[in-house]
C-alpha cells in the first residue's frame, strides 16, 4: 500500500525477487537476485577458478568518487545442489579499489559452482546489484 511502511522478513523479501526464478522444474539460476540497490557495479567483472580458489578481477571507471572505493565486496556461493554460503566482506577482505578478489573454495572444490557478486558501502546501507559467474 502506497505510503505504509511493511515490515517483512528477509525470507519473504528473497522469495518476492526471486519468484520467477523458480519454475517449477528447478531454479534458473540467472535469475537469482541476492542484491538489490543504487550502488553501481565495476566494469568487466569476471571469474576464474584456481585450484580450490576463485580469482576475480574488475576495472573501475575513472569517475569513480573517493568513497566508493572503499565499497566491500560480498560474494554468495551456490552449488548446483541449491545450497549456498555467503562470503562476507571479513572472508573475502578486498574492495572495489583493489580490482581483484580471491575467494576460497572448500565443499565446493571440483564441483560447479554459481557465483553471485555485489558491492556494499563501508556502513552497509547501499548495495549494488549481483552479477551472476557460473564457474
Amino acid at each position: 500500500m502506497l505510503g505504509v511502511v511493511e515490515r517483512r522478513s528477509g525470507y519473504n523479501l528473497f522469495l518476492q525477487a526471486n519468484m520467477r526464478a523458480f519454475n517449477g522444474e528447478g531454479l534458473l539460476y540467472d535469475l537469482v537476485h541476492f542484491s538489490a540497490g543504487n550502488l553501481f557495479l565495476p566494469s568487466e567483472l569476471q571469474g576464474c577458478r584456481e585450484g580450490d580458489k576463485v580469482r576475480l578481477t574488475w576495472k573501475n571507471e575513472y569517475v569513480v568518487r573517493e568513497e566508493r572505493l572503499g565499497d566491500e565486496l560480498w560474494c554468495v556461493v551456490m552449488m548446483e545442489d541449491m545450497r549456498f554460503r555467503i562470503v562476507t566482506p571479513e572472508a573475502i577482505g578486498s574492495v572495489r579499489r583493489d580490482e581483484s578478489a580471491e575467494i576460497e573454495l572448500t565443499e565446493e572444490r571440483g564441483k560447479r559452482i554459481h557465483l553471485y557478486c555485489f558491492f556494499g558501502s563501508v556502513n552497509r546501507c547501499d548495495f549494488s546489484e549481483n552479477v551472476h559467474l557460473v564457474l
